[in-house]
């Protein structure tokens, strides 16, 4: 008798361990790093990540990963030009929603939707609020990437 309830015991434990790790999360957060996954200008943006409350539009290329003496897991930024203030994060639904922040003297927008734990598609709008200048599918970055402002002096 011992032996069978051990064995469902066991079983039971096994269900429970697998029902809690094969739950998929139904809240992803846009807060994040996010790589484009192919490449039209910016290569990354860091959403509240790095920088609470800012988002970071940064860029790789071989002229700073050869002047900084870094690898390819570092990405650069220009604090003047890059990084923006939040002013809030609407979500519409679990998946979409849009980001506002100052962008110089106007209000910008980037509008996201199809938001999974490891992909977005990001839409950038011209200061009218209208125009896209830029939309991608990004993919969550799997690890911290380094940002590098460039306005700092090389160490």
């Amino acid at each position: 008798m011992k032996k069978r309830f051990s064995d469902i015991a066991l079983v039971l434990v096994a269900v429970a361990a697998i029902a809690f790790t094969g739950c998929k999360k139904d809240d992803p957060r846009i807060e994040g790093q996010w790589v484009a996954e192919v490449s039209k200008g910016y290569e990354i943006f860091d959403i509240s990540y790095t920088f609470d409350g800012f988002v970071v539009w940064g860029f790789q290329d071989s002229s700073h990963l050869n002047a900084y003496k870094v690898g390819s897991d570092h990405y650069f930024y220009n604090t003047g030009k890059y990084v923006k203030v939040f002013t809030q994060i609407n979500k519409k639904t679990k998946t979409s929603g849009e980001i506002i922040f100052k962008g110089g003297y106007e209000k910008q927008k980037i509008a996201y939707r199809n938001l999974t734990e490891k992909s977005v598609i990001l839409t950038l709008f011209a200061d009218d609020g209208k125009t896209i200048i830029l939309e991608n599918r990004m993919i969550k970055a799997p690890v911290k990437i380094t940002l590098i402002d460039v306005k700092e002096k090389k160490s």
